[in-house]
């Protein structure tokens, strides 16, 4: 569960299209989770000073996905100790 208030709302913003059962679901295979989208949002959030929750943001947060993603897999690493890793080195 996501304590700020801001984030939760941003979180289910963009869980609604890139979601395993969401519009765009199938960027993701759809197998995104939640602990993936929430440390990409919140990321997002404090590494953007013009962060509002729209459109842009929720599509630089699956770019960041994207990207972490391919990084995990790609270099064979496990992806969940290493997604967190990549998405603090992502800027976007």
């Amino acid at each position: 569960m996501v304590k700020d208030k801001r984030l939760s709302a941003f979180v289910n913003y963009c869980w609604k299209f890139y979601g395993p059962k969401g519009v765009y679901g199938n960027f993701f295979g759809h197998t995104l989770t939640k602990v993936e989208l929430i440390a990409a949002c919140e990321l997002r959030m404090v590494s953007d000073a013009n962060f509002c929750g729209d459109t842009v943001d929720r599509e630089a947060v699956r770019e960041m996905l994207i990207f972490a993603r391919q990084y995990a897999t790609g270099a064979g690493f496990d992806g969940q100790v290493n997604l967190f890793k990549r998405l603090n080195e992502v800027k976007v």
